[in-house]
């Protein structure tokens, strides 16, 4: 799941009503506990724009997935994460809003003799950058459905690599149906063109079942990247959450990469713990880790031809994060 992709699914959840407005709780990056509004005191039906307030969530979030080999060639990669979101939500008309989100992430790729990326001196890359903008409108068309529409755009590229050749687009539509208090679930389409790579359409899947007063699974993204996530809340201030979810990154490189101005790929599933605390409902504080399994780096040249593909061995991952709801 691309840090983009995950925002998208923030902001679909959000829009259409789902239980913890997680367009302002951030993966995703972004954190899936503390309501930015809580549920029992959402606006009813009609509520004009003028008596709803805008919100706005910002998170800063840092990862580290430790050292594992390449699976069937020679050479181990490490990577480390900064990253940081800011999100908000506008009230337009009686039962619709306008969503932003903005995301940055600097992703650091640690090689050590990846021979079969680059046969020079085994490390094929090193700082990716990974920048996003989602604009999002949404309605709620009565008590049981929502939908949201959208468009996205990305940059990901390469230390040194041509920004304005990184640039990818697509757009976002989706709806939601509440059954009823404890249970909604929805669905959408993800659109875009990849770099160098076929258009695609994805899949989105929205759930958020309030199981129990303590539990719920629902499928808000968090720092931690949990695409699904079963959460379960001791205390008003303490949630822990276990889940797991897919990551994704496309990327252009630089001129000097073995594959001058190409294409690098990067897969993984991240399954994990998130323990976030409230101080506020306006901070919380997250830490999350676990491990990631199927991790896959892929080298195409200019064209989008295949140039190599290798998978990585599965390694611990540890992170925290930060979240200003306001």
């Amino acid at each position: 799941m691309t840090r983009g992709t995950t925002s998208l699914i923030a902001l679909l959840l959000a829009a259409c009503g789902a239980h913890a407005e997680p367009a302002l709780v951030f993966q995703d990056a972004k954190v899936e506990s503390q309501p930015a509004v809580d549920e029992t005191r959402k606006p009813a039906m009609g509520t004009p724009a003028a008596d709803r307030k805008a919100r706005a969530a910002f998170d800063l979030y840092a990862d580290h997935a430790f050292s594992s080999d390449f699976t069937d060639a020679a050479g181990e990669m490490s990577i480390s994460r900064l990253g940081a979101g800011f999100q908000m939500v506008f009230p337009v008309l009686s039962d619709s809003q306008i969503g932003v989100s903005l995301g940055a992430e600097h992703w650091n790729f640690d090689f050590k003799d990846a021979t079969a990326f680059d046969a020079a001196d085994g490390d094929p890359w090193s700082g990716v950058n990974d920048l996003d903008l989602t604009l999002t409108f949404s309605n709620r068309i009565n008590e049981k459905w929502s939908y949201v529409t959208g468009v996205f755009g990305r940059a990901s590229y390469a230390d040194g690599a041509d920004i304005g050749n990184s640039l990818t687009a697509g757009a976002i539509l989706g709806a939601t149906y509440k059954v009823n208090d404890q249970f909604s679930i929805g669905g959408g389409v993800s659109l875009r063109s990849p770099l160098e790579d076929d258009f695609s359409v994805l899949p989105l899947i929205t759930l958020d079942w309030q199981i129990s007063e303590k539990l719920a699974l629902r499928s808000t993204p968090s720092v931690g990247r949990r695409l699904m996530a079963l959460t379960y809340t001791p205390t008003e201030d303490l949630e822990i959450s276990l889940g797991g979810g897919i990551e994704a990154i496309d990327f252009r490189l630089d001129d000097d990469a073995s594959a001058p101005e190409g294409v690098g790929r990067f897969r993984r599933i991240p399954v994990g713990l998130d323990v976030t605390y409230n101080f506020s409902r306006q901070v919380s504080l997250n830490l999350y880790g676990g491990m990631v399994f199927a991790q896959e780096l892929t080298l195409d040249d200019t064209n989008g031809e295949r140039i190599e593909r290798e998978a990585v061995d599965a390694t611990p991952f540890l992170g925290g994060g930060f979240q200003w709801r306001f």
